[in-house]
């Protein structure tokens, strides 16, 4: 007999316990709903093809707007996530549409964890997560007032984004961290910044 479902679509196994697909009941008094993220910053001008950019990687020069990681590309000891969601946003407020575009249009996106093992790898375009890609300020082509338009991978509504159908769980101590690729020769006109989410359940410490 099936269980309630929670709000995320998730199986109410029992009080106190929600079912995770691939994972079976989890505590809800030991796991929280939360997302993990990280911000990189594809500088101004011309990007040659191949570039790579790694999120989950580094602390330096970074504050929690930017990132919420304790440790560059693990988790902490006594850390566990179970990942549901994960995807993409362009965060900067008058980012220029066409560059937005042209890297969704020209970029793929790998998530590797462990040694080198590739969670899942697909086009940018594919990594939705449903927060969005807002505030984009484009110029008219004319030179004439400024346009203001919106950008988005997907749906804008986070519910709307369908769970990953196989979870990934992530152990304490485990190395993982999320590639951007451009895989054609690109040019953007002002630097773009770009944040890789990873939402579902998380396991940590009382801080």
């Amino acid at each position: 007999m099936l269980g309630q479902l929670g709000q995320n679509g998730m199986e109410i196994a029992d009080v106190g316990t929600v079912m995770v697909p691939g994972q079976g009941a989890i505590s809800i008094a030991q796991w929280i709903e939360d997302v993990m993220y990280d911000t990189v910053t594809l500088s101004a001008g011309a990007i040659s093809a191949g570039t790579e950019y790694d999120f989950f990687t580094t602390l330096i020069s970074k504050n929690k707007d930017d990132t919420n990681l304790v440790e560059a590309n693990k988790l902490p000891e006594g850390w566990e996530i179970i990942i549901m969601k994960m995807g993409v946003e362009a965060c900067a407020f008058n980012s220029d549409v066409r560059d937005v575009a042209a890297i969704v249009t020209n970029s793929y996106i790998r998530f590797e964890t462990g040694n080198s093992k590739i969670r899942r790898r697909a086009p940018a375009w594919c990594w939705a997560i449903g927060f969005g890609m807002y505030n984009m300020h484009s110029a008219d082509v004319l030179g004439a007032a400024a346009r203001m338009g919106n950008l988005q991978i997907g749906g804008t509504a986070f519910n709307s984004v369908a769970n990953l159908l196989v979870p990934i769980r992530l152990s304490p101590r485990t190395n993982f961290k999320a590639t951007l690729n451009v895989t054609v020769a690109t040019t953007i006109n002002a630097d773009l910044r770009l944040r890789f989410y990873l939402y579902g359940y998380i396991s940590r410490p009382v801080q």
